[in-house]
């Protein structure tokens, strides 16, 4: 892979992943700080748990890898399937190329 960022194994990703990984406040003011699910490098979106969906069904871009992702939510509260989809950057690493659909955005002609 051409970007440092980027780790190479499954266990290096999931140890920067976890490092990275913050949380903030209390109780219904709590705020997670969530890296990059491409590269873990940290900060990739932040939210207050009860603005998750809100805030995830937008697609977010890593500075760090130039990948981006939104969260696509389907059902209902009992029976929620949440699908990460891809929407632009290079593939993910072969390690995680199960966890993404990729979906990129058509721009107009």
């Amino acid at each position: 892979m051409d970007n440092p960022a980027v780790p190479l194994t499954h266990d290096v990703f999931t140890k920067k992943y976890e490092k990275n990984t913050r949380y903030s406040g209390q109780g219904l003011e709590l705020k997670i700080h969530m890296p990059c699910p491409f590269c873990a490098e940290p900060d990739f979106v932040n939210f207050k748990l009860l603005e998750m969906r809100e805030k995830m069904i937008r697609p977010h871009e890593c500075q760090a890898c130039g990948r981006a992702m939104k969260l696509r939510y389907e059902g209902n509260p009992s029976q929620l399937l949440i699908t990460m989809i891809q929407t632009k950057g290079a593939p993910p690493p072969d390690f995680l190329s199960h966890t993404f659909v990729q979906e990129r955005e058509e721009k107009p002609s």
